[in-house]
């Protein structure tokens, strides 16, 4: 084995030891998650061109002196090995510093030896969840190249006043630290893209110069519920500064669980910020604030700023009107009004030329939509969950040329479809449950790029167009709780592509098509408690890529083809609660099936289930 490469091992319960000596040229080595090894054999002088190696969660090993051989290392994994301190040769013994990737995560070490400012090539450090780790030492202010610094979950209270030198520095990860404050030559990290301050609890402020991180791209200060100064403000956190509009680069805003109700007027310069303000719960969000965000001049007919937001979520805010001015956000593209309180929304908002995505999820209040929402000629989904006072939506809705997603879900009394639905003719996916509908319209056969049609709990439907088989590029049918389908016609099985067909609790469904064998791309069937099939069509058997086909509950099923054992990729078949009393003897041909829910009766029977 002395051409071996790559050695993968991991999750090899039972290794006890692995003598390297017979793979002397080995370049990578995965023993993750081998719990029960406890030493490896290294020769002097073999696997000199070792480059990786990961040893996380081998909490059996008796000794890791064996690393120092490894002159050639660059990625070394050792998490998980509940150490309580990092052995000197693991650092030292790198004659030449190859390292470059250094994991120490869910370690029970308390400090780390000042000899890490030797790993002068290190790029990424990982000390996650090393519970026990208070401080850094000030030589880790010497790693020039390093680029990651995950201290996530450590117990960590300061950091090196020199943590500025680290100049390379895009991503440093503090997530539920004890840090009370940053060292002010943080803010000279020229390439910081990323700083995660989420649940630090005792943090107070942020450093003066902050503004100084010219690159920063994501600022996470969630439940930082001690956090009293952004970095000028005083007493309590209500606001944000002025100067934060100086964060050029900022793509997210994330101030949850934080008392932040305004923002600052120099953020309106900030193109393609996102601002998340979820979980305000009973917070009332006064006129100040939409003065702030939607500031109004009625000379010039335009908003003083936030021209480049792209998403806005106000979900779960207390708010009972959208203001007019929202249509004057040109470059808007997701827009979320999730478990508001807004009765209409403004026609204004059919202006916003490049919307992709609605959300609208239990919004009680909402009466309906504005009458030329189909103006909104970029958007593309629409999410209409728990809307229950909702009318006359869907003709609207059907001259939305490029919508591809669209979700009804409890919307008002929506006992049709229009005809007109069929014009949706980018439309992807349709979701629609707890309806009244009785039938489709045919004109729905007319979406050649659907997918997914998703009709969940429309108890009063009958039955599908009798076209639905045009419906060319569908890969996902789905009709469960639909417990007024008797049929399924007969056209379904033109339907290439699907690979889904869920039937799940149609009560009254007495059969399924005799040609369902032709659904070639056919992967899941699932006809649960579909009390009145009797049969299954014999044509099954030439559905050659179906794994699972599910016929819990159907009691009045005795019997499966004689050929079901021809489905060469058949894993798993549930018969649980059927009338089946005995298996078709081609079964046996299915070496990796799981059957559930049958019970042995004979011994010619146990011969068919040996290895399923």
């Amino acid at each position: 084995m002395k051409k071996l490469k790559f050695l993968n091992l991991s999750n090899s319960k039972e290794l006890r030891s692995l003598d390297l000596g017979l793979t002397p040229n080995l370049e990578r080595l995965n023993l993750e998650d081998c719990k029960k090894l406890v030493a490896l054999v290294v020769h002097g002088g073999c696997l000199k061109t070792l480059v990786y190696l990961n040893l996380s969660y081998c909490d059996s090993l008796k000794s890791l002196s064996f690393i120092e051989q490894f002159e050639s290392l660059e990625v070394l994994d050792i998490g998980g090995l509940n150490l309580k301190e990092i052995p000197d040769y693991i650092i030292t013994g790198h004659s030449r510093n190859t390292l470059l990737e250094l994991n120490l995560s869910w370690n029970m070490i308390e400090e780390v030896p000042l000899s890490i400012g030797n790993l002068h090539k290190l790029v990424s450090l990982n000390l996650y969840n090393c519970s026990n780790l208070k401080s850094l030492p000030g030589s880790i202010c010497s790693l020039q190249h390093l680029r990651t610094l995950n201290l996530s979950y450590t117990v960590t209270k300061e950091l090196p006043e020199d943590l500025g030198q680290l100049e390379c520095l895009e991503e440093l990860d503090l997530t539920c630290t004890n840090v009370k404050h940053l060292p002010g030559s943080i803010c000279i990290l020229k390439h910081l893209n990323t700083l995660i301050l989420w649940g630090c609890k005792y943090l107070e402020k942020l450093p003066e110069d902050v503004g100084q991180l010219e690159s920063l791209g994501i600022l996470d200060l969630r439940s930082c519920s001690n956090l009293r100064e952004i970095p000028n403000s005083i007493c309590k956190l209500e606001k944000l500064p002025e100067e934060l509009g100086n964060l050029k680069c900022l793509q997210l805003l994330d101030v949850r669980d934080t008392g932040i109700t305004h923002l600052p007027q120099s953020i309106c310069s900030m193109k393609g910020l996102t601002i998340q303000r979820f979980e305000l719960k009973d917070q009332v969000l006064d006129d100040d604030f939409f003065q702030l965000c939607f500031k109004y001049d009625s000379e010039k007919c335009r908003i003083q700023g936030f021209q480049h937001l792209r998403t806005i979520d106000l979900g779960r805010c207390v708010i009972e009107e959208v203001p007019e001015a929202l249509g004057q956000l040109e470059c808007l593209e997701e827009l979320h009004l999730n478990c508001t309180n807004v009765k209409h929304l403004p026609d204004t908002i059919c202006m916003l030329k490049h919307l992709k995505k609605l959300f609208l999820i239990s919004c009680l209040y909402l009466e309906k939509l504005p009458d030329d929402v189909g103006q909104l000629e970029s958007l593309e989904e629409i999410y209409l969950l728990r809307c229950y006072n909702i009318r006359d939506i869907l003709n609207n809705i059907c001259t939305l040329k490029h919508l591809k997603m669209l979700v009804l879900e409890g919307c008002g009394s929506i006992e049709e479809l229009p005809e007109a639905v069929g014009q949706l003719e980018c439309l992807e996916e349709l979701h629609l449950s707890y309806a009244d509908v009785k039938h489709l319209p045919g004109s729905i056969c007319m979406l050649k790029h659907l997918k997914k049609l998703v009709l969940r709990l429309c108890v009063l439907l009958e039955k599908l167009p009798d076209d639905v088989g045009q419906l060319e590029s569908l890969e996902v049918l789905a009709l469960p709780r639909c417990y007024s389908i008797r049929d399924i016609p007969s056209s379904v099985c033109k339907l290439k592509k699907l690979k889904m067909l869920n039937l799940y609790h149609c009560f009254f469904l007495e059969k399924l098509p005799e040609d369902v064998g032709q659904l070639e791309s056919l992967e899941g069937l699932y006809l649960l408690r579909c009390y009145n099939i009797t049969e299954i069509p014999n044509s099954i058997f030439m559905l050659k890529h179906l794994k699972r086909l599910d016929l819990e509950g159907c009691r009045r099923l005795e019997k499966l083809p004689d050929e079901l054992g021809e489905i060469e990729n058949l894993q798993m078949l549930v018969i649980w609660n059927t009338g089946i009393s005995h298996l078709p003897r081609s079964i046996s041909l299915l070496n990796g099936l799981k059957i559930y829910g049958f019970t042995l009766h004979t011994n010619s029977a146990a011969s068919l289930l040996v290895n399923h």
